[in-house]
């Protein structure tokens, strides 16, 4: 995580980011490594949008942001889908409002659907712009958000690997708004 502030006369205008409200956006990638999280966190900043970290590796957003799932009796984002309700949003010291993953999200995958209901749901009810962190790969979490999306985007990088990956992304994610 950059952990950089954006200085004020570069935010973005108060119109544009009205434009956005309630507005999804994914970050996602079928390779890891490539900067996704950094660059989910850095858009959720500059669009002042809630953040939802689907990726439950112990690298991702959620610790890169100071919130240790350990330290919390109750899991906001498996509770929320679970229960069918709008998780507790979590503020954070470097300005991102964060719905925290969970490691548990390995073993409890919402159905795709179930996903972009709920994101669908969760954008509305906050009345804010929601960027998705999603998990390397194609989970049923990452499809799911993937088709609630407004757009999605996905860092490139250019060696062969990654390229492998970004091709796997493009073919399963054809007809998807893929930036």
């Amino acid at each position: 995580m950059s952990g950089h502030v954006i200085p004020a006369n570069l935010l973005l205008p108060d119109q544009l980011l009205a434009d956005l409200t309630g507005r999804i956006i994914v970050v996602a990638s079928w390779k890891g490594g490539v900067g996704k999280s950094t660059i989910a966190t850095e858009l959720a900043h500059l669009f002042r949008a809630v953040l939802v970290d689907l990726d439950p590796d112990k690298g991702g957003v959620t610790r890169g942001l100071g919130y240790f799932h350990e330290r919390y009796k109750t899991a906001p984002l498996l509770d929320a889908l679970e229960r069918g309700t709008v998780p507790r949003i979590a503020p954070q010291r470097r300005h991102v409002d964060l719905v925290p993953s969970h490691p548990d999200l390995i073993e409890n995958q919402p159905t795709p659907d179930t996903m972009a209901t709920a994101l669908e749901t969760w954008a509305t009810a906050w009345g804010r712009t929601v960027v998705v962190d999603a998990p390397s790969g194609g989970w049923p979490a990452t499809r799911g958000a993937a088709s609630a999306a407004h757009v999605i985007g996905t860092p490139g990088v250019l060696k062969t690997a990654e390229l492998d990956g970004l091709e796997s992304l493009a073919e399963e994610l054809a007809g998807y708004p893929v930036m």
